[in-house]
């Protein structure tokens, strides 16, 4: 904590002088305890926090200031360590009594509750899960903001990454998380930095992107697979064939979506509703329809559409992770890459439609639903280093 003596020139009265205040920093934070005291600017020594000279005025004026930062040295000192701000001595010198100590993990779990819990899910259970990593890091009592000092984030960081062996963008997840909550209640938030700013993390190192072939493709839908690789290989390219949409979608197809020879389905995401027509391999991957409100993809139960939320959302997170399980069983038997899941799908219909249509990013764009053409790049963004690459090579070769 630093105590230093500031003139206030923005708080000049109309006769130009301005106040002496006392600006107390920690952690970060500041706060300013006014001297009563207001000078002339020409009257100040910025740099020696004082005013020059051997006046009277000048020497009564420097004890004052002398005296007021002894004193709040000692109310600082005077302060349980946990309670110890610049807003809490600032108070003190005041002669206002100290604010109680905010507990961090109960802001949290009310904030969670009020702001998130009827929310998305997938967004509740990471906060909630960030929540409850902190509270075993920390145990039980009060987790005070002044507390949970720059050091102490660094050691939760660490216990994260080694006690629990958790990936670096996992790490990420859980510290946005908990500055989200925070910051919704005004808590942790230095010079408009989050609280973990600056704590440097390992890098995961990423695998690129997965799209395939043709080739690729069609040595997927023409392998012989067993039962349950063959059923997430239909999967996936029910997938690609129904204009690369996202899993989640399909997963909830009904046989009423379909019927007059196309798929009737509304985008993931709050996206538009949609409808595709029946080319002869997707009539092919659907086979025979069974009844109105039976499933075309048996992965999620019967219930699925009268459960809750949450229940819905762990019946997804279920049916995504055997889809996986198989999809990637599949692929390496065909010797396929491994790292193909059924969202690649929308990566590999993004790649042919470029290619299809001579590197119209605008035509995939709307084949895949995105609202602006730089989400679509991101899907084909190796195809455009490939055509940089070639049109380079292109002028070089003309010289």
């Amino acid at each position: 904590m630093t105590f230093r003596f500031v003139l206030r020139v923005e708080k000049a009265n109309a006769g130009g002088t301005a106040p002496v205040c006392l600006c107390i920093s920690a952690g970060g934070r500041r706060a300013y305890y006014s001297t009563a005291i207001r000078l002339d600017p020409a009257a100040w020594d910025t740099i020696g926090e004082r005013m020059p000279g051997n006046t009277d005025a000048a020497k009564l004026t420097n004890n004052t200031l002398s005296v007021i930062k002894a004193e709040a040295i000692a109310h600082m000192q005077a302060l349980p360590a946990g309670q110890r701000s610049a807003v809490a001595v600032a108070a003190v010198l005041r002669g206002v009594a100290p604010v109680a100590a905010v507990c961090l993990l109960a802001t949290a779990e009310r904030v969670l509750a009020q702001h998130f819990a009827a929310r998305n899910v997938s967004t509740y259970q990471n906060f909630a899960r960030a929540t409850r990593l902190l509270r075993a890091w920390h145990g039980a009592g009060t987790l005070a903001e002044t507390g949970f000092d720059v050091e102490a984030r660094k050691r939760f960081v660490g216990w994260l990454l080694i006690e629990h062996a958790l990936d670096p963008a996992s790490v990420r997840t859980y510290l946005s998380g908990l500055a989200t909550l925070w910051a919704r209640a005004g808590l942790m938030s230095e010079r408009g930095r989050g609280p973990f700013a600056g704590i440097k993390l390992p890098r995961k190192v990423r695998r690129p992107r997965a799209s395939l072939s043709r080739e690729q493709l069609s040595a997927l839908a023409t392998g012989s697979l067993p039962a349950l690789q063959h059923e997430a290989r239909r999967l996936y390219l029910a997938c690609f064939y129904l204009h690369g949409s996202r899993i989640g979608v399909v997963l909830q197809l009904r046989w009423a979506d379909v019927r007059e020879g196309r798929v009737f389905y509304q985008a993931a995401k709050g996206g538009p509703h949609k409808s595709v027509v029946i080319s002869a391999p997707l009539r092919a991957l659907l086979g025979e329809p069974g009844p109105a409100d039976g499933f075309v993809f048996g992965y999620l139960p019967p219930g699925y559409f009268t459960a809750d939320k949450p229940g819905q959302h762990r019946a997804i997170k279920r049916a995504c992770a055997t889809v996986n399980y198989h999809l990637r069983a599949a692929c390496v038997a065909l010797g396929l890459p491994d790292n193909i899941h059924p969202h690649t799908a929308r990566h590999t219909m993004a790649r042919m439609t470029v290619e299809a249509t001579g590197g119209d990013i605008r035509a995939a764009q709307h084949v895949l639903g995105h609202s602006t053409y730089q989400q679509t790049e991101v899907y084909v963004r190796s195809m455009l280093t490939e055509e940089v690459d070639a049109a380079a090579a292109s002028v070089y070769d003309s010289l």
